[in-house]
C-alpha cells in the first residue's frame, strides 16, 4: 500500500513537470506552498491543525471552473506573496465549515483575483478571520455581478478583522468591495473601491455592512485629527452603507466610523455614508477629520445619511455634490448629536448629468425621520426626530440652495438644540428657505456666531413649534429676517456687558422678546406683537417699528433706550426700574406711546444732546431728569401729552413743549414754552435757579398785550402752584418765525398761583432775540394768580457788552427813570456807548458792577484757610518735637505740658478771568499767637489768635479797583496721636472789616465810589495721617483731610462815585474741600539741634461749585427800579497744594519752623510763607 502511494505521487509530479508546472507541496486538508516561479492550477484545501498555505513571490495559484481555489475547513493561515486567481466562477478563498480561525496575509505586490465570485467568503456565523492586505484584491464580476472582494457577511459570533494597509487595494466591479460581519473591524490606509460598468446603476458600495451591527470602520488609521494619513473608501453607489430595515425587529443597529485627516469616503452615485433604519434604536457614531462626499448622479446623494440617530463629530469636510431631482444634503439624520468645527455643505447643480433641469436643492443638514416605508419604499409622511438632538457648530454649515439646517419631520416630544458658537457660520436659504428652519419641532436655537440668509433673506424660521431663539455674546451676527413662526416662540438677545449686537432686518411672529446686558441695535421694521423686555442693557432703536407693536417693559435699574434720528415709537412703555432714554447729536425722535410703570415708582433720565418728544399720556410717578439735550412734552399737534412726575432740568439741558406736568419742575438749565399759542402747564411748583433760563417761543402771528385771555401765538408757562425765580436768572423771548419785536409789546411768560410765588422780577435778565431795546418784568396779581409780564420799552440798547455781568449792570442803569443829575449823567454816558465798541461797553458794565463781592469771595477767605493749614502743620511739628527732642519721649522724659508759639505768615493769591468775571491779585500777611497743653498722653489741645491784612487789587476791565480786608479770629484746635496714626481737628470764627475803592472811568464819565462793610467767616477742618517708616530715617505719611468754610459779607451803600455809587445786598459763599496726598520727612542731627525738612504734596478738590450771586442797585435810585444781579466766577474745582518746610528742634524744648506753600489750579495761583517760633515748658 505504501509503495503504491509513493508511485502515484511520483507519477503525478512527473506529469506536472511535463506540463511546465510544479504541484503544490500539499495533500488534501494539508499545508501547501507554491514556490517562486511556479504555477499550479490545483485547488487547495486547508484543514484543521493549524495548516498553512503559502504562495511565494512570483508563484501562482490559478484555478478555473467553479472550484474554490483555497477551501478552508479548519484553523489555518494563508500568506500570499505572489498571485492567486480563480478565472471561473469559483471563489479564491472560502470557509463553509465554521468554527475555525483563519489568518490571511496578502502582502505588498501580491494579487488575489476572481472572475465571477468573491475573493474571500466566510460563510459560517462562528468562524474567525483576520485579513491583512497590502497587495491587491479584485473581484471582476466579468459576466455577472454581486460578488464581493471581501464577504464576511455570514459571521455573527466570530471575530472578523480586515486590515488594508497603505499599499493595499480592495476592489469589486458591479458589487460591494467589502461586507463585514457582525462586530467586525475594518482598518483602511489604502483603497477600498467598488465600481460599476458604464451605464450600470447597480448598488455597488465600498463597504456594505448589510444588517450586521457593531461594525467599526477606521479610515486613514495612521492619521489623526491634525496629522494626515492615507485611505480611500469609494463606492459606485455609497462609500459605506448598511442598516436594519427589518420592521419585525426592534431596529437595533450600531456602527462606528472614524475617518482621520487625509482619509476620503465617497459615494460616486449615492452617499458617502448611508445607513438605513427606521427608529432611534439605530445609533451610528461618525468621527470625521478627513473628507466625506456624496454625489447622486442618477439618484439621491448625501454626504452622510443616517435614518436613525447619529453621534457625529466633524472637523473635516462633509459634502453632498449633487442629487438627481432630490435634496442634496451634507448630512441628513433622524436625530442625535452633531458637533461640527469643519465644513458640512449641501451642493446641487442646476442641471443633471443627463441634461435635464434639476428640481432638487442643496441643504446643509436635515433633521427628520423616514419619508419612505422601510419595507415597500413607498412615500410616507415625514417622521420626526427619533431622540433628543443637539447640533453644535463652530465651523461652516451651508446649504447652497436650501437651508443650512432644516427640521422637516413631524413634531415629537424630543428636545432639539442648535448652538452656533462664536466663529461658527450657518448659511443657506436659497430662493425661499430660511438658513435655519426648525419646522414643527419645539426647538432651541442659540447663536454666538454668524447666521446668514442667502437670496431668500430669511435667516431663522422657527416654524410651527413653540421654540426659542437666543442671540448671545459679542460676536453674534444675523443677516436676514428672524421669524418665530406660527407657534408660541420667544427671542432672547444678550450680547453681554461691554458687547454689542446690531441687526438690520425684521423680527416677526414672536410672543415675547427679551434683551439683556450689552448694547442691541435694531434697524429693521419688525412686526411681532409680543412684549419686549429690556433688562439692564441698552436698546438702540433705528426704526420706528424696530420692536414691533407690543409693549416695551424695562426691568430693574440700568436699562437704557437710545432713539436714532427720526424714530417715532408708537409702543407703550412700562417701567420696572429707573430707565434712561437717550437721543444723541442733533437727532430728534419721538416716544408716541405712553410710558407707565409696574411694581413700583420709577422715573426716566433723558440723556444725549438730541431732542426726545414725549407725545403720550405718561403715568409713571418717578422723577423725570433731563440730564442733557431737550425733552419735549407734546407738540402743537399733540398738546394733550402729559407727565405725572416731578421734572428736574440739569444745567445745559432743556425742557420744552405744550403738555401738562402733574408735578414740580426744578429748572437748572432751560425751560422752553413753545410758540404757537400753546402753554406748558405745571400743576405743581416751578423753581428756576440763578443760572437757568425760561425761553418763550413767539410765533409769526403772535398777539402780545399782556392779557392771557386775549393774547395768542406765543408760549407761556402755566403753573398750578407757586413759581420761584432766583435773582439773576434769565427770561428770553425767542422769535420762531417772522414776528418783529417792538416797543409796547407785553408778554405773559408765567401764570402761577400768587401764594408763594416770587419772581424777583426786578433782578432777572431779560432778552428778546434781535431786539435792541430795553426789556423789564412786572408781577401782576389778579384773582389769586400772579403773572410775570415782560414788557418791551422804547429806549435804545444800553449795552454792546459781551459779558452777562456787564450787560446786567448796564441794563439796570437803563431802567432808571428818576431825576438825579449825577445818575442821569452816568445814564447818558452809558447810553452813548451803544454807538461805540463792544469792548468799551463791556469795560463800562464791569466797572459799574459791585467789585468787592465779585473778587473778594475767594480772596478774603484765603488767609483764614491758610491759617487752618498752619495750625495743622503746627500740630505735626509738635508731634515731631515730642518724638525727637533731647528731653522728649525719645529719652524717656514726659513731654512738656504747656507750649506757647507765635507764627508770622504772608502770601499771595491770584486768579485770572473766568466765566466773564475779572481776575484779582491779593497779597496778605498776618500773625498767629497760640498756646496749647497736653490733656492726656494722646490728646493735646489749644487755641490761637489770628490777625491778617489782605490787599486785593482787581485786574482786567476792573483794574484800579482795590479792597483792604482786616481780619481778627480765634481758632481752637486739638490733636490726637495714635500709634502711629493721628488726627488733627480745628474750628474757628473770623471777623472781617472791608474797605473798598471802585473806579468808574469811561468816555463821558469818571467817578470813584468807596464802601465799608463787615463780614464773618466760619471754618472747620479735620485731618488724618498715618506715618510709615520707610528706611534710612525717612517717614512717609499718607494724608487725608476735609475742610469747610462759610463766608458772609454784609450789605452796604457806597459813598461818592459821582452817581455810580451802589447799594449792594449782602452775599455769602461756602466752600467744602477735600485733600489727599503724601508727606515725606527725614531728620538730621547738627550742632544746633535736630533738623527735620519735609515735603508735602496734596490734591485739593472743591465740592461746592455754586457761584456767588449779588444783587445791587444804584444808590441814587431810591425806588430800586435800577436793580440788577451779578454772578461771580465758578470756584476752582481742583488744584495742587505743595508745601516745603524745615523744623529746627532744640534740646531746650525750643523749635523754629519755616514753611512755604504753593497752590496752583486753572487760572489760579496762591503762595504762602511763614516762620514760627515755639517754646514748650
Amino acid at each position: 500500500m505504501q509503495k503504491k502511494q509513493i508511485i502515484l505521487a511520483m507519477l503525478g509530479a512527473l506529469a506536472a513537470f511535463e506540463q511546465g508546472h510544479v504541484w503544490a507541496k500539499s495533500v488534501s486538508n494539508a499545508s501547501f506552498e507554491v514556490s517562486s516561479g511556479t504555477t499550479t492550477s490545483t485547488a487547495q484545501s486547508l484543514g484543521a491543525g493549524g495548516t498553512t498555505g503559502t504562495v511565494d513571490a512570483t508563484g501562482t495559484l490559478a484555478v478555473s471552473g467553479s472550484t474554490v481555489a483555497i477551501t478552508v475547513t479548519g484553523d489555518a493561515t494563508i500568506t500570499n506573496n505572489g498571485t492567486i486567481t480563480q478565472t471561473g466562477t469559483g471563489r479564491a478563498i472560502r470557509d463553509n465549515t465554521g468554527g475555525l480561525t483563519l489568518t490571511v496575509t496578502n502582502n505588498a505586490g501580491a494579487t488575489i483575483q476572481t472572475a465571477d465570485a468573491d475573493v474571500i467568503q466566510m460563510n459560517e456565523p462562528n468562524s474567525n478571520i483576520t485579513f491583512y492586505n497590502a497587495g491587491t484584491l479584485t473581484s471582476l464580476n466579468a459576466s455577472a455581478g454581486g460578488s464581493q472582494a471581501i464577504d464576511f457577511n455570514a459571521i455573527t459570533t466570530g471575530t472578523n478583522i480586515l486590515i488594508n494597509t497603505a499599499t493595499g487595494l480592495i476592489q469589486a466591479n458591479e458589487a460591494d468591495a467589502v461586507r463585514p460581519g457582525v462586530n467586525g473591524y475594518v482598518y483602511n490606509d489604502g483603497t477600498i473601491r467598488s465600481t460599476n460598468n458604464p451605464g450600470s446603476t447597480d448598488g455597488s458600495d465600498g463597504i456594505d455592512a448589510q444588517s450586521n451591527s457593531g461594525i467599526t470602520i477606521v479610515n486613514a488609521t495612521t492619521g489623526t485629527a491634525t496629522t494626515p494619513g492615507t485611505g480611500l473608501i469609494e463606492g459606485a453607489r455609497h462609500g459605506i452603507t448598511g442598516g436594519n430595515t427589518d420592521v419585525t425587529t426592534d431596529g437595533t443597529f450600531t456602527m462606528s466610523v472614524t475617518n482621520n485627516q487625509g482619509g476620503t469616503i465617497q459615494g460616486d452615485n449615492g452617499s458617502g455614508i448611508n445607513i438605513d433604519g427606521f427608529n432611534g434604536n439605530e445609533v451610528v457614531t461618525i468621527v470625521n477629520h478627513g473628507t466625506i462626499t456624496g454625489n447622486g448622479v442618477t439618484a439621491d446623494g448625501d454626504g452622510v445619511d443616517v435614518d436613525g440617530l447619529v453621534n457625529l463629530t466633524n472637523t473635516g469636510t462633509i459634502k453632498s455634490l449633487h442629487a438627481y431631482d432630490d435634496t442634496s444634503e451634507g448630512v441628513t439624520v433622524g436625530g442625535g448629536t452633531i458637533v461640527n468645527s469643519g465644513t458640512i455643505e449641501g451642493i446641487n447643480s442646476a442641471t443633471n448629468a443627463d441634461g435635464t433641469a434639476n428640481t432638487g436643492t442643496g441643504r446643509g443638514i436635515t433633521l427628520a425621520g423616514l419619508d419612505k416605508d422601510p419595507t415597500t419604499g413607498d412615500a410616507i409622511p415625514v417622521q420626526g426626530i427619533y431622540g433628543n438632538t443637539t447640533v453644535t457648530n463652530s465651523g461652516l454649515i451651508k446649504g447652497d440652495s436650501d437651508s443650512g439646517i432644516a427640521v422637516t419631520g413631524a413634531a415629537t416630544a424630543y428636545s432639539l438644540t442648535i448652538t452656533n458658537l462664536a466663529g461658527g457660520v450657518i448659511e443657506g436659504g436659497g430662493a425661499t428657505a430660511a438658513a435655519i428652519s426648525t419646522g414643527a419641532q419645539n426647538s432651541t436655537v442659540i447663536d454666538y456666531g454668524t447666521i446668514t440668509a442667502d437670496s431668500s433673506g430669511r435667516a431663522v424660521d422657527l416654524g410651527s413649534g413653540n421654540s426659542t431663539l437666543e442671540i448671545l455674546g459679542g460676536a453674534a451676527v444675523i443677516n436676514g429676517s428672524i421669524s418665530g413662526g406660527t407657534g408660541t416662540s420667544t427671542l432672547t438677545i444678550i450680547p453681554g456687558a461691554g458687547n454689542s449686537f446690531t441687526y438690520h432686518d425684521s423680527i416677526s411672529n414672536f410672543a415675547s422678546v427679551s434683551i439683556g446686558a450689552g448694547t442691541v441695535t435694531l434697524y429693521g421694521a419688525s412686526t411681532y406683537v409680543g412684549t419686549t423686555t429690556l433688562t439692564g442693557g441698552t436698546l438702540v432703536l433705528g426704526n420706528s417699528s424696530a420692536i414691533g407693536s407690543g409693549q416695551l417693559d424695562t426691568a430693574g435699574s440700568g436699562s437704557a433706550v437710545v432713539y436714532l434720528n427720526g424714530v417715532a415709537l408708537a409702543n407703550t412703555v412700562s417701567l420696572g426700574g429707573d430707565t434712561t432714554l437717550e437721543v444723541n447729536g442733533t437727532d430728534t425722535a419721538a416716544q408716541n406711546g405712553a410710558i407707565g410703570q409696574s411694581g413700583g415708582s420709577y422715573g426716566i433720565d433723558k440723556t444725549g444732546t438730541g431732542t426726545l418728544v414725549l407725545n403720550g399720556a405718561n403715568t409713571y410717578t418717578g422723577t423725570t431728569t433731563v440730564q442733557a439735550g431737550t425733552l419735549q412734552l407734546g407738540s402743537s399737534a399733540s398738546s394733550t401729552a402729559s407727565l405725572t412726575s416731578d421734572v428736574d432740568v440739569a444745567s445745559g439741558a432743556t425742557l420744552s413743549g405744550y403738555g401738562t406736568i402733574d408735578g414740580d419742575v426744578d429748572n437748572q438749565g432751560t425751560v422752553s414754552a413753545a410758540s404757537g399759542g400753546g402753554s406748558l402747564s405745571i400743576t405743581g411748583n416751578y423753581t428756576q435757579s440763578a443760572a437757568a433760563t425760561l425761553s418763550v417761543g413767539v410765533g409769526s402771528n403772535a398777539v402780545a398785550t399782556g392779557n392771557l385771555s386775549t393774547d395768542s401765538g406765543y408760549g407761556h408757562l402755566v403753573v398750578g402752584g407757586s413759581a420761584t425765580l432766583a435773582a439773576g436768572s434769565s427770561v428770553a423771548l425767542v422769535n420762531t418765525g417772522s414776528y418783529g419785536f417792538a416797543a409796547g409789546q407785553r408778554f405773559v411768560v408765567i401764570d402761577a398761583s400768587a401764594s408763594g410765588t416770587n419772581y424777583n422780577e426786578s433782578t432777572l435778565d431779560y432778552s428778546a432775540l434781535g431786539y435792541s431795546g430795553l426789556l423789564f418784568g412786572t408781577a401782576v396779581n389778579v384773582d389769586g394768580r400772579s403773572d410775570l409780564v415782560v414788557s418791551l420799552a422804547g429806549q435804545p440798547a444800553s449795552s454792546l457788552a459781551t459779558t452777562s455781568n456787564a450787560n446786567s449792570s448796564l441794563a439796570g442803569l437803563a431802567k432808571y427813570t428818576g431825576i438825579s443829575a449825577q445818575l442821569l449823567n452816568l445814564y447818558n454816558a452809558a447810553t452813548a456807548l451803544s454807538l461805540g465798541s463792544s469792548a468799551a461797553a463791556t469795560k463800562a458794565g464791569v466797572q459799574l458792577s459791585p467789585a468787592a463781592q465779585m473778587s473778594l469771595g475767594r480772596a478774603a477767605a484765603a488767609p483764614t484757610l491758610d491759617a487752618l493749614n498752619i495750625v495743622s502743620s503746627h500740630a505735626d511739628s509738635l508731634r515731631l518735637a515730642q518724638a525727637d527732642s533731647a528731653t522728649g519721649i525719645a529719652t524717656g522724659d514726659a513731654p512738656p505740658a504747656w507750649g506757647v508759639w507765635g507764627q508770622a505768615f504772608g502770601g499771595h493769591a491770584g486768579q485770572g478771568e473766568m466765566d466773564g468775571v475779572d481776575g484779582y491779585s491779593a497779597n496778605y500777611g498776618g500773625l498767629l499767637l497760640g498756646v496749647d497743653r497736653s490733656i492726656t498722653d494722646n490728646w493735646r489741645a489749644g487755641g490761637v489768635f489770628s490777625y491778617s491784612n489782605t490787599a486785593v487789587n482787581n485786574t482786567d476791565n476792573s483794574a484800579g479797583d482795590s479792597t483792604r480786608v482786616n481780619a481778627y479770629g480765634l481758632i481752637g484746635y486739638a490733636s490726637y496721636s495714635g500709634n502711629p496714626w493721628y488726627v488733627n481737628l480745628a474750628a474757628g470764627a473770623v471777623l472781617q472789616r472791608y474797605d473798598s475803592t471802585r473806579v468808574v472811568d469811561f468816555t463821558g464819565f469818571s467817578g470813584e465810589a468807596n464802601g465799608q462793610f463787615n463780614g464773618q467767616q466760619y471754618v472747620a477742618s479735620a485731618e488724618f495721617g498715618y506715618p510709615l517708616a520707610v528706611g534710612s530715617g525717612i517717614t512717609l505719611t499718607p494724608l487725608a483731610s476735609l475742610s469747610y468754610s462759610y463766608l458772609h459779607q454784609g450789605s452796604y451803600t457806597e459813598s461818592g462815585g459821582n452817581g455810580a455809587a451802589l447799594a449792594v445786598d449782602s452775599a455769602h459763599t461756602t466752600s467744602v474741600r477735600s485733600n489727599a496726598g503724601l508727606k515725606l520727612e527725614k531728620g538730621f542731627s547738627s550742632r544746633y539741634g535736630d533738623i527735620v525738612p519735609y515735603l508735602q504734596a496734596q490734591w485739593t478738590h472743591e465740592y461746592d461749585h455754586s457761584r456767588l450771586v449779588t444783587g445791587a442797585s444804584f444808590a441814587a435810585d431810591p425806588t430800586g427800579g435800577s436793580a440788577f444781579t451779578t454772578v461771580g466766577a465758578t470756584p476752582i474745582a481742583d488744584f495742587a497744594d505743595i508745601q516745603l518746610g524745615v523744623t529746627l528742634l532744640r534740646a531746650n524744648n525750643l523749635s523754629l519752623t519755616a514753611r512755604y506753600e504753593v497752590q496752583a489750579g486753572s487760572h489760579f495761583l496762591s503762595q504762602t510763607g511763614s516762620l514760627k517760633l515755639r517754646q514748650m515748658f
